[in-house]
């Protein structure tokens, strides 16, 4: 997995371990296409892909939920399957916007403050990431 070079969050880490974005950003593609194969199955007439698309949309949203409640800016709706196709990149822009909203017009810019608000942001993503990986059908 790689980071995207424009994203604030993906500046490598130093034991080598990937980065709160790259998680996410996986976690996201891998619940996407696990859906995406339960919905072929679902238009084929299964009953259980039909059952476990719905319920990893229901799962997500509530995961959503609960991370609104420690995530320092607001998390876009994931309620419904437009919503969550969505969810990625709206929260990863939402980080970022957040993030820059943050930073301070000095030198000195970079304070602890700010340092406290970025591990804010990457464990709100770490968070999604994981609901995401918890709900994959």
């Amino acid at each position: 997995m790689v980071g995207d070079d424009n994203d604030a969050f993906s500046s490598a880490n130093c034991d080598g371990s990937y980065t709160p974005t790259t998680v996410f950003s996986a976690s996201a593609s891998n619940f996407t296409q696990a859906v995406s194969l339960k919905n072929i199955d679902c238009s084929n007439g299964m009953q259980d892909a039909c059952a476990a698309v719905q319920n990893a949309y229901e799962c997500l949203s509530g995961a959503m939920d609960v991370a609104q409640s420690t995530a320092p800016w607001p998390l876009p709706p994931a309620d419904t399957a437009s919503q969550v196709n969505a969810l990625g990149g709206l929260v990863r822009e939402g980080a970022a916007t957040y993030m820059t909203s943050q930073a301070l017009p000095s030198p000195a810019g970079f304070n602890l403050s700010f340092f406290n608000e970025a591990i804010s942001v990457a464990g709100t993503l770490i968070t999604i990431g994981q609901a995401y990986d918890s709900c994959t059908p």
